[in-house]
């Protein structure tokens, strides 16, 4: 009886833990994301999950990342183009397609870049 208590226990424990864990990674809060993950491997040492939920918070931060690096890139491609840079705004398009390609935004870089060559 007293082990049926405990494995319900633990069940609870790492559910709230799992919980906690999207609602971290939906946030973006990677530290807290990575915190529920050690209390996981203390709470449950024996389950593969605790690998998974690292993975997982790496893939998300991967993605971030490429977003982030899109969204710089398309700030300077801007900047360059309102400076009249046409040259400049060319390579950073070129950069931003091996970035985001099939990204809509790339796709309406490359539109305003044909109108300010016209």
């Amino acid at each position: 009886m007293a082990e049926a208590r405990q494995q319900q226990a633990r069940e609870t424990a790492t559910g709230e833990l799992e919980q906690g864990f999207r609602d971290a990674v939906s946030r973006h809060d990677w530290h807290t994301a990575r915190e529920l993950v050690h209390a996981f491997e203390d709470a449950s040492p024996d389950s593969p999950r605790p690998r998974q939920m690292l993975a997982e918070i790496s893939h998300q931060q991967e993605i971030e990342q490429r977003q982030q690096a899109l969204a710089e890139g398309l700030r300077a491609f801007d900047g360059y183009l309102r400076a009249g840079q046409v040259a400049q705004a060319e390579v950073a398009l070129r950069v931003l397609r091996q970035m985001g390609a099939g990204d809509q935004r790339v796709a309406e870089a490359e539109q305003r870049l044909q109108q300010a060559l016209r």
